[in-house]
């Protein structure tokens, strides 16, 4: 018998159980002891032995930490500048678009796999035939600021952020190659 558990993006656990020699009750307990042990030395969980010997932080970056990347219109900008406002993550995360390059199109694929469905975000896969490299462009449309932030921490794992003006987007579309001009992320996913 095998035991799994999954985290879920809603802050669930998934637990999957399948037959075979160990019986449930078994199982449950090595989960409890494994669980148990993780969370008894979190200082060592997350950390990062350099070669002296001591420990630091992991090197880890939440996309809520990146959205300084993303620039405001100069219009907004201005605005931000008359009022006395700083630029804050609500602030940035409203410029609604942004291009992140992809390596290759099996970086795409398996970034599509593990992707939820994108209802609401504009997005099209192009292909620069120059180095071979691919350039999702997103557009946030009418998706929920949680959704598209989730989209954005996904997208950070698998590509690199190119830029979040509308002046690169034009550009990428008029130099660079369709590969999918429409919904890319879900057209891809359809097939996985």
């Amino acid at each position: 018998m095998s035991l799994q558990l999954a985290p879920q993006p809603d802050h669930s656990i998934l637990l999957t159980v399948s037959s075979g020699k160990e019986d449930l009750g078994n199982m449950l307990r090595k989960a409890g002891e494994s669980i148990s042990k993780a969370f008894s030395k979190p200082e060592k969980s997350n950390v990062i032995k350099n070669g002296e010997g001591t420990f630091k932080d992991a090197p880890f970056e939440t996309f809520g930490d990146s959205l300084d990347k993303f620039e405001l219109p100069d219009a907004q900008t201005d605005e931000l500048k008359k009022t006395g406002q700083k630029k804050k993550a609500s602030n940035v995360i409203k410029a609604g678009c942004g291009v992140f390059r992809l390596e290759s199109l099996n970086d795409f694929e398996e970034m599509c796999t593990v992707s939820s469905r994108t209802w609401g975000i504009t997005n099209a896969l192009y292909k620069n035939k120059e180095d071979d490299t691919y350039y999702l462009v997103l557009e946030k449309g009418r998706c929920s600021e949680e959704k598209y932030r989730s989209l954005l921490n996904l997208l950070m794992e698998y590509s690199v952020f190119d830029s979040s003006k509308e002046e690169r987007v034009a550009f990428i579309r008029e130099h660079y190659s369709v590969v999918i001009g429409s919904n890319a992320i879900n057209v891809v996913k359809k097939y996985m």
